[in-house]
């Protein structure tokens, strides 16, 4: 049985970090139209949110020109971009590459190894697992502020029985040939 007030707040709070990851600083004004929560919700999220060191509130820049409205100072909302890290790794027929993430979504690590990893699965996991372990270390982040991990395999396009039940990107386009490798199927 789902709890359903730690459902709406986990609602809440993705609605809130998708729009800023989507639209980069906002207002609370703009949460509230982005997200279309309520002023009360987006203030407990946004709070939340910035004690968890996830967001941080900070003046807005001046409008052009250098006047300021009257009243309170405007305040923005952004995403912390070293809050929080996303590992990516993708292992190919002769590669294992890896890329770690802020939550910014920009690239703080990348690494590649060629190699021919079809025949040997455990050592190209061993592999994997060292170059995330040497991209995190290199760069100073914490394996605990990883949130997330995202694993690519390929596989081999199994021998054409006819094709009917073959991925499209194990047929051939035209001709007798096809390709030996799935391109776009899952593993």
């Amino acid at each position: 049985m789902t709890n359903e007030p730690s459902s709406l707040r986990d609602e809440g709070r993705r609605r809130v970090l998708q729009a800023l990851y989507e639209n980069g600083a906002c207002r609370r004004a703009d949460l509230i139209r982005l997200t279309a929560l309520s002023r009360s919700t987006v203030s407990s999220v946004v709070a939340e949110l910035a004690a968890s060191g996830i967001v941080e509130e900070h003046p807005a820049p001046s409008p052009a020109g250098g006047l300021r409205d009257l009243g309170r100072p405007a305040v923005v909302v952004s995403i912390v971009p070293d809050a929080g890290y996303a590992v990516g790794v993708d292992i190919g027929h002769e590669h294992v590459r890896v890329a770690v993430c802020g939550l910014g979504g920009n690239a703080v690590a990348e690494s590649e190894s060629r190699r021919a990893v079809d025949l040997a699965p455990q050592e190209t996991l061993d592999l994997a697992a060292d170059q995330v372990t040497h991209a995190l270390t290199e760069h100073n982040i914490d394996p605990g502020a990883v949130i997330g991990l995202g694993l690519g395999i390929a596989r081999r396009c199994p021998p054409d029985p006819g094709g009917s039940r073959l991925p499209a990107s194990c047929r051939a386009g035209s001709g007798s040939t096809r390709s030996t490798r799935c391109t776009s199927a899952p593993a």
